[in-house]
């Protein structure tokens, strides 16, 4: 099955968040033509491109859908197929090593000189440490042709 073409919308000029949304998922449905996915998945981005391109409501609303739906199309190919989006596991381990890392390293070390002052300043240790893991996962991905050529946002 083969996913279907997204037609162009006349957008006036003062939407440009919907101009935005717009390409992106132009963007995506393009790179999406180019990977093997199953059926079912397929479908679903189909009938999600029908909806857009029959949509007869006012532009926040279409603005939207489409946040939604990119959305959605990301997070299933993400759960499915494992294939995501670009820095997509950089952001995520971002949070994750201030969480895991920044913060009880902070607070063991300056619980342990005792100034309290001293615990923010492991937060950035552990976002770099985050992202560290988080981009050799990306480029992992990247070898592995699961990386999309696209931004989540």
């Amino acid at each position: 099955m083969e996913i279907k073409t997204l037609k162009e919308i006349a957008i006036p000029s003062e939407e440009k968040r919907l101009q935005k949304y717009f390409s992106c998922y132009k963007e995506l449905v393009n790179e999406l033509k180019t990977k093997d996915i199953e059926t079912s998945i397929v479908s679903e981005i189909n009938e999600q491109i029908d909806t857009i391109n029959n949509y007869t409501k006012d532009y926040k609303s279409l603005r939207k859908y489409i946040y939604k739906s990119r959305n959605k199309i990301l997070k299933d190919l993400e759960k499915k197929h494992k294939i995501v989006a670009k820095n997509y596991y950089r952001n995520i381990w971002m949070a994750i090593g201030l969480a895991a890392f920044g913060v009880p390293i902070g607070i063991a070390i300056s619980t342990a000189i005792g100034n309290i002052a001293l615990m923010g300043a492991f937060f950035p240790i552990g976002m770099a440490i985050g992202i560290a893991v988080g981009i050799s996962m990306d480029k992992k991905a990247e070898k592995e042709g699961r990386q999309l050529n696209t931004v989540y946002n």
